[in-house]
């Protein structure tokens, strides 16, 4: 049912055509009338018509300035002319504002049926007409999104559109900038589509105001066609989508900014950003690569390779768990100062750690499958410790072991003195190198280690307790007889004063005290 307003300044014409017709009963509704343009435009905003039926020559508003301005506000709104014989200017007027119905007064029901069912299959027309543009716009609207992913992601892995393609393209989807940025977003770790997702719509949203042009998601990279500006400025909104991310889903974003670029330059700046991925700052969260910091990284490793990686090994094979620690540590240094190849950076750490596991027995076995796990780790820093977990685990090991060889050389020094006592060969150089093949100067330092005392401070109390034990249960036996039996055959004066400084008193005095006993 379409509603109706009727304007006539002469009040016989209002109630005629109000009387005259049966509105319900042929589909219409006569809302209100009005005697001029000024009331019927006060009418309308009060309740708005789909017909409006005026009479064109009226006091205070005329009909052409009531449909002008209702036209402005209200453009659906059909119009219906009520005009004289005479009238023809006026009604020249009417069509030059698009009017195309008109009635002559007087005009009875049957005329008046006829126009106004014209008009309302006019008007079943546009509502059907609008019905299908508005399906159209909403199905536009909703492939809208996917056709830029698929753009995009079409131009970045095939390079296809040239500048013809792309002059069309930006103007469908109303592209007036000519100069971009590629930025591009990926994660540390492997992630689940929803999270990529979910970054893919906090980036349109950040960028919406610099023109977040095209997106779309290729593996675990989300990329975004903005609005080409200051690097400065671009980087502070990179931070606001790394930050946003952090606090919702608690996962550090990489970014990877290109250089300026036109439209048909996309594909070589995406192989530009993905080259960046090559290289990473995983010491540092939140970080932000670009091409011009590619060049410093492409250098090479500033990194002193061999002498870490026997200060390294010898860490671990010697059970030094702090010294192995260490040592990771500063090879790890290194990376933390800027960017770096991540292929060559992960085969450094992976060289480090074959070292490692080859520092310890049976762990080269125990160890090789996890090279794997290692080799497919994506943040450097995790591959750091996990080699640090391994070296200090290994140096551990080994610091056990060190320590029961180190016990066993010298239970095997204590035992060869006590077989060896009365030698006079017998000395700690003789040990190392004719017995036990040990460098003399470590066998020192372990024998003090261990015993808390000084190998000749050792050897010279275990004779001097031999004599004692000697004079005690060999009475018979002279000074000159102990002394060759502890190991002094040749010098019984250097014996007496090695005795007496041990007892306090001489051979003689302590024989001759044993005696009264």
């Amino acid at each position: 049912m379409y509603s109706v307003l009727l304007v006539d300044d002469e009040e016989l014409v209002l109630d005629s055509i109000s009387n005259l017709i049966e509105w319900e009963r042929y589909g219409f509704r006569l809302t209100s009338t009005a005697e001029n343009g000024a009331a019927a435009l006060e009418c309308f905003r009060k309740e708005p018509a789909d017909i409006v039926i005026t009479d064109i020559r009226m006091p205070v508003m005329d009909g052409l300035d009531l449909i002008e301005k209702l036209q402005i506000e209200y453009p659906d709104t059909v119009y219906i002319v009520l005009s004289g014989y005479g009238e023809y200017d006026y009604t020249s007027s009417a069509m030059s504002l698009g009017v195309k119905h008109y009635l002559l007064k007087p005009s009875n029901e049957k005329k008046i049926l006829e126009v106004l069912n014209k008009v309302a299959k006019e008007l079943a027309e546009c509502k059907q007409q609008r019905q299908f543009l508005d399906q159209l716009q909403s199905d536009y609207n909703k492939m809208l999104p996917h056709a830029k992913d698929q753009l995009l992601r079409d131009i970045v892995l095939t390079g296809i559109y040239n500048k013809q393609d792309g002059n069309a393209i930006m103007d469908l989807f109303g592209i007036r900038q000519q100069q971009f940025l590629l930025v591009l977003f990926t994660f540390h770790d492997k992630t689940e589509y929803i999270h990529k997702f979910a970054l893919k719509n906090i980036a349109e949203e950040v960028f919406k105001d610099e023109g977040a042009y095209l997106t779309t998601i290729i593996h675990d990279q989300i990329l975004l066609l903005a609005n080409s500006a200051e690097f400065d400025h671009i980087s502070e909104k990179i931070k606001d989508v790394q930050r946003i991310y952090k606090t919702y889903y608690k996962l550090a974003v990489i970014a990877a900014v290109s250089d300026i670029g036109g439209f048909s330059s996309i594909r070589s700046m995406y192989e530009s950003v993905k080259h960046c991925l090559n290289f990473g700052f995983t010491f540092q969260d939140d970080y932000i690569v670009t091409p011009q910091d590619i060049m410093e990284a492409e250098r090479g490793l500033p990194l002193e390779s061999a002498n870490l990686k026997e200060k390294l090994a010898s860490a671990v094979h010697t059970g030094n768990m702090e010294g192995a620690s260490e040592a990771v540590h500063e090879a790890s240094r290194d990376f933390e100062s800027g960017l770096f190849d991540m292929k060559e950076a992960k085969n450094y750490c992976l060289e480090l750690f074959l070292t490692v596991i080859r520092q310890s027995e049976g762990a080269l076995d125990e160890f090789m499958p996890h090279v794997p796990t290692l080799h497919n780790m994506t943040n450097l820093h995790s591959a750091f410790q996990f080699l640090e977990d391994t070296a200090v685990q290994l140096a551990g090991r080994n610091s056990n072991r060190v320590a029961k060889r180190q016990s066993d050389v010298i239970d095997s020094v204590l035992q060869i003195v006590r077989d060896n006592v009365d030698n006079p060969e017998l000395s700690l150089k003789w040990i190392g190198s004719e017995l036990l093949y040990v460098n003399v100067d470590y066998l020192g330092k372990l024998f003090t280690k261990k015993t808390g005392t000084k190998f000749s401070t050792y050897l010279i109390a275990q004779r001097m307790e031999l004599a004692k034990r000697l004079i005690k249960e060999e009475r018979e036996l002279k000074v000159y007889d102990i002394a060759i039996r502890t190991g002094y055959p040749e010098d019984a004066q250097y014996f007496s004063k090695a005795f007496k400084k041990y007892t306090g008193m001489s051979p003689m005095t302590y024989i001759k005290n044993q005696e009264g006993k």
